[in-house]
């Protein structure tokens, strides 16, 4: 399922699989980064053709393709020259560091290390690309789908500008201060809710409004985008797990439970996240309301129309159902009159 995961992503290329789940660990944990592995040249060049990488780590010593050929042929290549490079290794011969800093590495790193360290390395490293690649001035138009929230916020952080970011197709605005996030709204709701909601739904344009802003500080942008990409997680976790992609819902009013979901009847069938956005709660409460309505049968589950059994005819399994809920329902309507 296509997450729209927007944090920066880190390529690690190392053999040790030991130093792989501790760079995770750090990444991930610390740092609020997306994670992605690689034990060898081969397969670090198939992760760099089917993912876009934001920053490379790099070991010197490895099998067949070593650290210095892979920084070689990623400046060489058109697509990867510009993503930034630190090198990670257990060699801390003087030599090394200047011939990888020559060769176009942003930094070199020795082992061990510590991990508050790291970050801060990765950090800078990412702070001078976004600078090199554009600077943030004058009032901006842009569209999500070409710089995603994360990239976005991420900008401002590293700029300590201030200004005003509305999103009309979200009805939402966010207002930062020198690194900090002051208010998010997002419809009616109010700043972590509301952000959250902003990064679920991250669709449409956004204009910024560059200026002095004034507010209640609801902290820097960096934690609360380690916070937010957490949370995101754990949401389409628990979506993964209610119901299958695709899967449309079926509202019942007839039944006495979930008085909110009855209100909602006449939008059925409707996808999960339609449901969740238009009911009244935060979206962690209303994912556990439809749970709790798939589990007493206020909601059934469509897995797609015209749906095969493996014998290849029509599975009626859900019509028989929803058969069975009409009869269920005129009986009761029969007894109270």
């Amino acid at each position: 399922m296509d997450r729209l995961d927007r944090r920066k992503r880190i390529l690690c290329i190392d053999d040790d699989k030991t130093m792989h789940l501790l760079l995770k660990s750090q990444l991930v944990n610390s740092g609020g980064y997306k994670s992605l592995h690689a034990t060898s040249g081969n397969e670090a060049l198939a992760t760099l053709r089917g993912s876009q990488i934001d920053l490379v780590i790099l070991d010197i010593n490895m099998p067949k393709i070593d650290g210095f050929q892979m920084l070689e042929y990623l400046k060489e290549n058109e697509a990867t020259r510009k993503i930034p490079i630190i090198f990670l290794s257990s060699l801390s011969r003087e030599n090394l560091k200047v011939k990888a800093l020559e060769h176009g590495a942003d930094d070199f790193m020795v082992k061990p290390f510590t991990g508050p360290e790291l970050i801060a390395r990765i950090n800078a490293v990412l702070r001078r690309n976004t600078d090199n690649k554009q600077e943030i001035i004058g009032d901006v138009q842009g569209r999500l789908q070409e710089l995603g929230l994360f990239d976005l916020l991420h900008m401002f952080s590293f700029s300590n500008k201030s200004g005003k970011i509305t999103f009309p197709e979200m009805d939402g605005e966010l207002v930062t201060a020198a690194g900090s996030i002051l208010s998010v709204r997002q419809g009616s709701w109010q700043n972590e809710e509301a952000l959250l909601r902003l990064f679920f739904l991250e669709k449409g344009s956004f204009i910024i409004q560059y200026g002095e802003q004034e507010g209640t500080n609801l902290g820097s942008i960096e934690s609360l985008l380690f916070s937010i990409a957490r949370n995101l997680d754990e949401l389409h976790d628990q979506i993964d797990m209610l119901v299958p992609q695709n899967a449309l819902l079926h509202l019942h009013a007839y039944k006495k439970e979930g008085l909110e979901i009855e209100q909602l009847g006449e939008e059925s069938p409707t996808s999960l996240v339609n449901l969740i956005f238009s009911m009244e709660g935060t979206l962690k409460a209303n994912l556990d309301s439809v749970r709790k309505g798939l589990q007493n049968g206020t909601i059934l589950v469509e897995k797609s129309r015209g749906e095969h059994s493996a014998d290849g005819n029509i599975n009626n399994d859900f019509l028989m159902q929803k058969h069975q809920i009409t009869l269920q329902k005129k009986s009761e309507i029969n007894n109270r009159n």
